[in-house]
């Protein structure tokens, strides 16, 4: 049933992004075992097994690492909210909180969904920002502001 879903270990998909079944789970694990980390890690981004893309990633390169926070916010994370602000921060990628495309978000975007978010959220977003200093939140909180 849906309580089942979320089970550690469970033979179906859980809630979203948990695609790490048996056999992702089996092919990921072929890959680690020759030593083929980025090989791994593909296929854990392919089938949106985050948290185990997320590991492994972690191990490969600092560029990995925030490529695969910024596909897991950006796919499972609503655009311009605080926790997709919040998440590209604390991977050091605040300069892409803001961005969509290599595109601020709220400039000449009227009709963006990211961008109207971001901007009926900017409070929260800000309040988040200024109550997890991290790397990078001053020139956000500035962009924030124009």
């Amino acid at each position: 049933g849906a309580a089942d879903a979320g089970a550690v270990g469970g033979a179906g998909r859980g809630p979203r992004g948990s695609g790490l079944t048996k056999e992702v789970e089996a092919e990921v694990s072929a890959h680690l075992i020759r030593g083929a980390r980025e090989e791994g890690l593909e296929i854990a981004i392919k089938h949106e097994a985050w948290a185990l893309a997320m590991v492994i990633a972690s191990v490969c390169s600092n560029e990995k690492y925030q490529e695969v926070v910024r596909l897991f916010a950006d796919a499972e994370l609503s655009h311009g909210t605080p926790t997709h602000t919040m998440a590209l921060v604390f991977s050091g990628q605040a300069e892409n909180a803001v961005k969509s495309g290599g595109k601020t978000l709220y400039a000449n975007q009227a009709n963006s969904g990211s961008a109207n978010t971001l901007l009926r959220k900017w409070r929260e977003n800000l309040a988040g920002l200024v109550a997890n200093r991290s790397n990078g939140w001053e020139a956000l909180v500035v962009q924030l502001g124009d």
